[in-house]
């Protein structure tokens, strides 16, 4: 299956990107590789991963091991579309006006 990213979610994974690289070097390409990984996945089993709780549509998780996000996506068709890449800390459930219903 193929991955696309909603514009605000990929601007959130760059941001997140950035922000840990500033930290330490590498730590960036770490996260980003984190995510590779959960691309991956997502798309080998997208079913496997819970439903977001509390949200109307269907809108699934993965938690990354590593580090303190979740890629919040939607099946459609052939294609994951994510939608949000969220820290677990912050305000809950601000992409949900990007899900489709």
């Amino acid at each position: 299956m193929k991955v696309r990213y909603h514009p605000d979610a990929r601007a959130e994974l760059l941001d997140a990107v950035e922000w840990y690289e500033e930290r330490r070097p590498m730590l960036g390409a770490d996260f980003l590789t984190e995510m590779r990984r959960a691309e991956t996945m997502i798309a080998r089993r997208p079913a496997a991963w819970p439903r977001w709780p509390s949200v109307v549509v269907d809108v699934r998780r993965f938690k990354l091991a590593r580090f303190p996000y979740c890629v919040a996506f939607q099946v459609a068709g052939d294609e994951i579309a994510v939608i949000a890449v969220a820290h677990q800390k912050r305000a809950p459930f601000y992409w949900q006006d990007r899900a489709r219903p």
